[in-house]
């Protein structure tokens, strides 16, 4: 049997928004707070992540969500405040949050998570918040800089992008950071929302 496949389904990000969301982080490093950035180059908004999956039920993942990306037009989003989780003065997830189109990605996802029940992947107990993550806390101690900075550094009006696609990606951890390789993307269905 060959080994497991870790992956997620994502939107892939336009050159321009990742240029943009690469300044946030240079902007938020300053606050010399213990945390691993995620490469700007591999930044996307993850649907879901479907953890160690068998090779053998990777066409019947894509054929999911080609069910999926069929029922929804191409959109624009909106790229908008910074945030963390569990909450900025606790920040161990840095992020970028959707402020035009939340709403349809959460509904793309919720329609990937009942697509995908039938393979035996899980809905997760939490409920689906549109981000896009820009690093994670390696330490438990907070940094008041950086919660400060998170509350204060703004994204300009205008940081949007059209989503067009869906796709899969196998993600390889490395001691340096993950490698994300394409395995599968499709259009969304015809118009546009």
């Amino acid at each position: 049997m060959r080994p497991p496949i870790r992956a997620f389904i994502a939107i892939e990000l336009d050159e321009r928004v990742k240029r943009e969301l690469s300044l946030f982080q240079d902007r938020l490093k300053t606050s010399e707070a213990d945390v691993k950035w995620s490469d700007p180059a591999h930044t996307h908004l993850t649907l879901k992540f479907l953890g160690d999956i068998q090779p053998e039920i990777v066409d019947d993942v894509e054929e999911a969500i080609a069910r999926t990306a069929i029922k929804f037009p191409a959109f624009h989003m909106d790229i908008g405040a910074l945030g963390a989780f569990p909450r900025i003065e606790e920040p161990k997830i840095i992020w970028a949050g959707i402020t035009k189109r939340a709403n349809f990605l959460a509904e793309i996802a919720e329609q990937l998570d009942e697509e995908l029940k039938s393979l035996g992947i899980e809905k997760p107990d939490q409920g689906f918040m549109p981000h896009i993550t820009l690093g994670r806390s390696r330490t438990e101690t907070t940094s008041k800089r950086l919660a400060e900075l998170l509350e204060n550094t703004h994204v300009p009006a205008g940081l949007s992008q059209k989503v067009e696609r869906i796709a899969l990606f196998r993600s390889e951890l490395f001691p340096k950071g993950p490698v994300y390789h394409l395995l599968y993307s499709v259009e969304l269905g015809r118009g546009e929302a």
